[in-house]
């Protein structure tokens, strides 16, 4: 049996600091293409996809389609590093930048109505709120389109779209992280956990979230929050523990199967949640450091088998 699929991969290196300490960064993103034999994984194909900003920080891409990607991508204006969002199109090779503000946007996911995209905002108030902003898909070049959802919540650090009512938001506190669900229709929210990291992904076919809880005894583990019912009133949530982080990493990616993949160096592992021995661990599947991919933080992946990895140096 032979199964193919493709690796997104952002890479960044520390340079001593300029203008600020996001200078100090440079990320950039490479397309590989990995091919799963009965027994190993091997690589078949690398590309370089951010050669028209080398030295700046690109991040946060993610599939908008199978051909289509959206990312972020700093660029010096005013003396300051600002990161605004591109879309690169794999089939015509065209890189589209489709918004140019003073603030910045990060993380631009494709949202469950097709005429929107969302990222989150950093805002250019006295405290650079972060809140959830929705972008008009067929709109582009424009510098004051889009609105906020949410408008009432600030100190989004990450956030994923669960159904086209629901969305996990990730929210900074005083001391710590907390998971909420957000309901669009009437901007209400619901607690999930406190303690938590900023990864959150969903399971497919699917409603329910996988976060990570950080506790104070420095063992962070996987959790899935089980969502039942349909309404606000209705919804119950049983959150359930499912393995320990692989040590220090804070992120990780769900396959179509749901199985979790993490990152441990240059290592990629995958642990299934439906094996329920009790000597179930993480399974090592790829050594890429002959790729000179190290120090991996995070790892994200679509319907398509299409993983997106960040690498730290």
């Amino acid at each position: 049996m032979r199964i193919t699929f493709t690796i997104l991969i952002t890479l960044y290196a520390l340079f001593p600091i300029s203008l600020n300490a996001q200078e100090s960064l440079k990320k950039n993103v490479y397309l590989l293409d990995l091919a799963k034999t009965d027994s190993s994984f091997v690589v078949k194909k690398a590309s370089f996809l951010t050669n028209y900003n080398t030295e700046g920080i690109n991040d946060h891409p993610s599939f908008a389609t199978d051909h289509k990607i959206f990312l972020s991508s700093s660029m010096v204006k005013n003396g300051f590093n600002e990161q605004d969002i591109f879309e690169l199109n794999l089939i015509k090779n065209e890189k589209i930048r489709i918004t140019e503000t003073v603030e910045s946007e990060f993380h631009p996911k494709a949202s469950p109505d097709a005429y929107y995209f969302t990222a989150i905002r950093e805002e250019a108030d006295i405290d650079q709120t972060k809140r959830l902003w929705k972008f008009p898909v067929f709109v582009k070049h424009e510098k004051d389109m889009g609105s906020p959802l949410f408008p009432y919540i600030g100190g989004i650090e990450n956030y994923e779209w669960i159904n086209r009512s629901i969305t996990a938001l990730v929210v900074k506190a005083e001391k710590s992280n907390r998971l909420f669900l957000g309901k669009v229709s009437d901007n209400s929210t619901i607690f999930v956990a406190s303690d938590v990291g900023t990864c959150i992904q969903k399971k497919n076919n699917s409603n329910n979230i996988y976060y990570l809880v950080k506790d104070f005894s420095n063992k962070w583990t996987i959790h899935e929050a089980i969502l039942s019912g349909n309404s606000k009133e209705e919804i119950d949530i049983q959150s359930t523990p499912l393995i320990d982080a692989l040590p220090g990493q804070d992120y990780f990616g769900v396959l179509p199967n749901n199985a979790l993949i993490a990152a441990k160096g240059s290592k990629l592992f995958v642990f299934d949640p439906k094996d329920q021995s009790d000597n179930a661990e993480w399974q090592e599947i790829v050594d890429l450091s002959t790729l000179n991919i190290t120090n991996i933080e995070s790892i994200d992946v679509n319907s398509k088998m299409q993983l997106l990895l960040v690498t730290k140096d």
